[in-house]
């Protein structure tokens, strides 16, 4: 797993070719559960108790290969309790392949005013996400069929959320917006901010709440090492979100007459997300760790509520520590106006 998200956070291409990815994966759900050496012991000699038990059948899992042309090829959605988290965690790693040669093809192509070109990027994105909605769809089998969501649960939910948001963005340029590296008026040329944000600014909302809301779910001592990493994300594709929607006309119904949606409170697959999805009928907003709606007065207020739930892991890291100190001086230069490329 590793390489996933190694990849993920630096945008880079991942390393693992799915057709090379042949072998059975070699072992079974509870042994990656495992809290000690003792427990692991006892998975395993289980594991191996039923194989013997049915000695004569087909008892390899299937390969990483395997599953994914089950899911290109619309098979899996009937064998949904048949597969774990750990296989569908591993599903997501060809998903975000796709998406980056996807991203990347496109950004270092993109000509705002080639309409060909947009219409092909339009229709290759759908095509992924609908791939990632069959993903989601076989996921919520699974959370639906417990009470509690597992930890690898969570960290699937997690990843799958943060890969989607990749779908609908593109982080490097809002990193480089929020360094200073270029301007609101190049940002708005980007392929992300003028067409993509129109259409996708629900989903934005949305799976950004999603991240949250799965790491609040994790017990603090039980966070990966990357979950700072991913409130960095959420902080800047909200930031840049609301930044672009200052600079793009608004012709949605008034505040006034919308309703406010927690997108961080309920699942992805609750009635009101869904419909807000589709109708983009309320404002999104997103909750203290205590359920409480957060009042936000713009895009700096996003970032400062981002760095409060990383307070809230105290004592932090060397890592998460930096990325906290990343936010704090993006904050301040803000409120300085040392950055008045922003127009904030």
């Amino acid at each position: 797993m590793l390489d996933q998200e190694v990849n993920l956070f630096h945008d880079h291409q991942p390393s693992l070719d799915v057709e090379n990815i042949a072998t059975p994966r070699p072992a079974s759900e509870c042994s990656w559960e495992a809290m000690s050496a003792q427990s692991w012991l006892n998975c395993y000699i289980d594991a191996r108790q039923r194989e013997l038990a049915n000695l004569g059948e087909a008892t390899s899992t299937p390969s990483l290969a395997n599953l994914f042309a089950g899911l290109v090829n619309g098979e899996l959605s009937n064998k949904a309790e048949e597969i774990s988290w750990l296989e569908l965690r591993l599903l997501l790693h060809p998903l975000q392949a796709l998406i980056y040669h996807l991203n990347k093809t496109s950004s270092s192509n993109f000509r705002p005013n080639n309409q060909a070109h947009w219409q092909r990027f339009c229709l290759q994105v759908e095509e992924i996400q609908h791939l990632l909605k069959q993903w989601y769809d076989i996921a919520k089998q699974n959370i639906l069929s417990g009470d509690n969501i597992s930890y690898q649960g969570c960290c699937a939910m997690i990843v799958y959320h943060l890969i989607s948001l990749n779908a609908v963005t593109y982080f490097p340029d809002i990193e480089r917006l929020a360094r200073g590296q270029i301007s609101m008026a190049e940002f708005k040329e980007s392929i992300w901010t003028e067409r993509r944000y129109v259409k996708n600014l629900p989903f934005i909302w949305c799976h950004c709440g999603q991240i949250l809301r799965y790491f609040r779910m994790l017990p603090k001592s039980r966070r990966p090492h990357w979950w700072s990493a991913s409130i960095y994300r959420v902080a800047l594709s909200l930031w840049a979100t609301e930044l672009a929607k200052e600079h793009i006309s608004n012709k949605s119904k008034p505040k006034t007459l919308l309703k406010p949606l927690s997108v961080d409170t309920v699942p992805f697959h609750h009635p009101s997300i869904v419909r807000f999805l589709q109708h983009e009928d309320q404002i999104p907003e997103i909750s203290h760790t205590d359920g409480s709606p957060a009042i936000l007065n713009g895009p700096v207020d996003i970032i400062k509520l981002n760095i409060a739930f990383l307070d809230e892991q105290a004592p932090l890291s060397k890592f998460s520590q930096g990325i906290r100190t990343r936010l704090g001086m993006l904050v301040d230069r803000i409120i300085d106006k040392r950055i008045s490329h922003l127009d904030i």
